[in-house]
């Protein structure tokens, strides 16, 4: 089986101006750096146990190879990494729906060492991030949005990605304004999913960045 177990690293981000709400003010000058691990199909029927006595399934089985292992699948092995960054700061992105207050979240997700059964792999898969998104609004005052589901393209060439975009951009292209000065943004989920939309990479709960 060509996969392999990533540790995903979790980490806290908080940035300058966040206000009272948020902590006060912060460092603005650090990001967070999230590395994205393996994931497989979680077991719903089990045929075992441990050795401790905990219901398992047998065997370890990727979303790709659940989905009979398609030509073009997205494989990961040992030299496969896959990165996404975060970084809060003043807004970049003209559009009428960002006010001069805003601030805006940045993302980028690299990848490279991914191959399908052919070789390096070449198609366009998905960046599926769940944030859990709380401010100061411009009107309403402290809030804490519903969690917001982003989905972003990943074109791979040569087994290779680089994507950049922000909350800003995305939230923009729904129609809606920008984050305001003072806000917090946490990962609820963040999933790659290949060009067939099964998931292969994860990084879920505790990722957090403020402004």
């Amino acid at each position: 089986m060509r996969t392999a177990i990533t540790t995903v690293v979790l980490g806290v981000f908080v940035a300058l101006h966040a206000g009272a709400a948020f902590g006060g003010s912060m460092d603005a000058s650090r990001s967070n750096v999230n590395k994205m691990g393996q994931i497989f199909v979680p077991c719903t029927a089990p045929d075992t146990t441990t050795d401790g006595g905990i219901p398992a399934c047998s065997g370890i089985q990727t979303f790709n190879e659940q989905a009979g292992s398609p030509a073009t699948g997205w494989l990961f092995t040992a030299q496969s990494k896959v990165q996404l960054k975060m970084k809060a700061g003043p807004n970049k992105v003209v559009d009428p729906l960002n006010p001069p207050d805003s601030a805006d979240l940045s993302l980028q997700l690299k990848m490279k060492g991914v191959n399908d059964v052919g070789g390096p792999a070449l198609g366009t898969g998905t960046l599926a991030l769940v944030l859990r998104i709380s401010l100061v609004d411009r009107v309403g005052g402290p809030m804490t949005l519903v969690d917001q589901l982003f989905n972003v393209g990943i074109p791979v060439f040569q087994g290779k990605a680089k994507v950049k975009t922000s909350v800003n951009a995305l939230l923009n292209s729904l129609g809606s304004k920008g984050l305001p000065t003072a806000f917090s943004a946490e990962i609820v989920s963040a999933q790659i999913l290949d060009s067939n939309g099964n998931a292969i990479q994860s990084s879920e709960n505790g990722s957090m960045t403020s402004y």
